[in-house]
């Protein structure tokens, strides 16, 4: 059973609860959203935001000029409809997520109904471990919930 500051490694595919996963990543948010959801995510996956906004613009683009059409005697002019969407319906940065596979150290272990929470953050940050924080759980009881992927090193960190 994993305790704080144990020390575990985290294979490749091992499922993880992140809580600052980007909301705009999920394929039925708005790429435009800044907010950031709790999502079960996969340790060793680049998770990123789509930037191509090509279908929203000219959505936006299609809405605007057609309802300007509806007023007698407005004659829109589709290229300054264009650029004004363009302005307004920016590409949004390109954003990543990625927990990479490793070495993370407990931080706090919860128990609650026949299972425990354990929160984990990057041991070592560097360029290919980033500084995370995340969360899994693991069953007290008859569930090997993640545990063929991770490894616990008892060497626990002080």
């Amino acid at each position: 059973m994993l305790k704080e500051n144990d020390i575990i490694k985290l294979k490749e595919g091992t499922r993880v609860m992140y809580n600052y996963f980007p909301e705009c990543f999920k394929p039925d948010a708005s790429k435009f959203s800044i907010d950031r959801v709790t999502e079960m995510i996969e340790v060793g996956i680049r998770y990123r935001n789509d930037t191509d906004v090509s279908v929203e613009r000219k959505e936006a683009e299609e809405k605007i000029y057609g309802y300007l059409k509806t007023f007698k005697g407005l004659f829109p002019d589709k290229d300054i409809v264009r650029r004004f969407v363009a302005h307004q319906v920016k590409q949004p940065e390109p954003q990543q997520v990625y927990i990479a596979v490793g070495e993370y150290l407990v931080t706090r272990v919860y128990q609650k109904d026949g299972y425990l929470q354990i929160q984990c953050s990057t041991l070592q940050v560097d360029g290919n471990h980033p500084d995370v924080s995340f969360y899994f759980f693991q069953m007290l009881v008859g569930h090997p919930a993640n545990h063929d992927l991770i490894e616990a090193d008892r060497k626990a960190f002080r």
